[in-house]
């Protein structure tokens, strides 16, 4: 994550509880987070579809715009060897909602 909003940890993301949630800093002016899916970097998994799910208690309009980015190294996004994930324009949005929103990556 591009900063942290203690105790709101990288590691919250991916959890699958909806009780948790990662959270940057408040005065991030461009906030990024990055999830490495699997452990051995020689082993590929294929991401057909990200799914989001928003924060239940407040803030909710707070997560657009977003892009989704899927690629084999950390941090690679806009380049030849990422793709996008969701429909072709890059800044996506989401409603003021709790979710889960699906986003579906290109091939």
């Amino acid at each position: 994550m591009s900063t942290t909003h203690a105790p709101h940890i990288a590691r919250n993301c991916i959890d699958d509880l909806t009780t948790t949630f990662c959270h940057t800093a408040e005065d991030s002016d461009t906030p990024w987070l990055s999830i490495q899916l699997v452990s051995d970097p020689l082993r590929t998994q294929l991401v057909s579809y990200v799914m989001i799910w928003n924060r239940v208690d407040c803030c909710q309009d707070k997560l657009s715009p977003l892009q989704l980015w899927v690629s084999n190294s950390t941090g690679d996004h806009n380049s030849p060897t990422s793709m996008s994930c969701g429909e072709l324009e890059l800044n996506l949005t989401t409603p003021a909602t709790d979710g889960p929103f699906s986003f579906w990556c290109k091939d």
